[in-house]
């Protein structure tokens, strides 16, 4: 194996999946396996397989304290979504002590972290790359990381699996809309959506900042969870948004892809991209109408960055967080440190703007964005 394969075979988040689940992702995919991503299957695989006693011996130890962990401070969901701002938000607000969230090793091997947290807390430093590679954004074992994936560690109903197989990329991300599922697959995903947050719940015993953009499509879930979660949505010029979104899969699927790049079509996948983008927020629209108004809070992605400070003073006194004056200071630390952070150029030349303005006109009528030409 290259050293760049194995690389990416290394930080791949499926070495830490649930063994049975793996096999049956691979059967239902094994018509678009790629021979020379062998290597990385191998890894992959044989990673999960180790990991499977640990996974018991785990589950042994702590299955029933964390069944019976209460979460007394409900959640704090960012939702939006992806390339919006949903990161940098994120942030900025992990710098509040009185706050937890997940990190690499409690995402990419949710199931194995209350054994050998402290074993990834050294091997991922060597593995990681310092700067996540679609916006140069840091990437360290403190820096909070997405629970989508320690999800797809558990299920094969993951949209964060369409990386792995883009082949099947309709399926996958069709997975992420919980509405559309059916009972059994519902019944899955909300129970171990219930045991993440619970078991990382039960590690810190903290309120958790909960973040994946995936997260908007399933606001009833939540809501049937959390009836008094906290939700922040971060929303963003829909032209940047499917531009950088793009430039994101551009840049995961040779990391995560098992099967040939040189085969997928490249239009089917920015039409993927563009028909999620559209159904995201269609839902959206209609479930953010069944979280209480004083639990949730709607910012634009233009005006946050042009003073992130007062809105998050903002977020603390409209949802009522604990101690904003106690950690004002560490937040407005790091903001200011990332002044000088550029995002990734903006090239409108690569977008098929018509279709995006069919498609998305509801959008920019509902925020006030103005739609443009080619």
């Amino acid at each position: 194996m290259s050293v760049s394969k194995m690389k990416d075979a290394q930080m791949h988040y499926l070495q830490g999946c649930d063994f049975p689940e793996l096999i049956k992702m691979l059967w239902n995919n094994r018509k678009h396996l790629s021979i020379k991503e062998l290597p990385k299957i191998s890894f992959v695989t044989f990673m999960s397989l180790i990991f499977t006693p640990v996974i018991l011996i785990e589950n042994f130890l702590h299955a029933r304290y964390i069944k019976n962990t209460k979460i007394e401070k409900p959640p704090v969901f960012i939702v939006g979504h992806w390339r919006s701002g949903t990161t940098y938000l994120t942030n900025i607000l992990a710098r509040d002590k009185n706050l937890s969230y997940f990190t690499a090793e409690k995402t990419y091997t949710h199931s194995t972290f209350l054994t050998l947290g402290s074993l990834f807390r050294k091997i991922y430093p060597k593995v990681l790359p310092k700067k996540r590679p679609m916006d140069n954004l840091d990437l360290g074992i403190e820096e909070p990381a997405e629970e989508v994936f320690a999800l797809a560690n558990m299920t094969r109903y993951s949209i964060v699996h369409m990386l792995s197989f883009p082949k099947r990329a309709r399926f996958y991300a069709r997975c992420a809309f919980y509405d559309d599922l059916n009972k059994k697959q519902k019944k899955r995903i909300k129970n171990s959506y219930s045991k993440i947050i619970k078991k990382l719940t039960y590690y810190t015993n903290k309120r958790l900042i909960v973040k994946s953009p995936d997260n908007t499509c399933r606001i009833n879930m939540l809501l049937e969870l959390y009836p008094n979660a906290k939700f922040i949505h971060i929303y963003r010029n829909p032209y940047k948004v499917v531009n950088s979104t793009i430039g994101m899969y551009n840049s995961l699927f040779p990391i995560f892809s098992f099967e040939n790049l040189d085969t997928i079509d490249k239009e089917e996948s920015e039409s993927v991209v563009l028909d999620v983008y559209e159904k995201l927020y269609k839902q959206y629209l209609v479930d953010k109408e069944h979280i209480p108004a004083e639990n949730l809070i709607e910012i634009k992605y233009e005006d946050f960055i042009k003073n992130p400070k007062s809105y998050i003073k903002q977020i603390y006194n409209d949802l009522e967080l604990e101690d904003y004056e106690g950690v004002e200071k560490q937040m407005h630390d790091y903001i200011d440190s990332q002044k000088n952070y550029k995002t990734n150029p903006f090239n409108k030349d690569n977008l098929n703007v018509k279709r995006i303005n069919r498609k998305m006109k509801f959008l920019f009528n509902h925020y006030g964005y103005a739609v443009e030409e080619n």
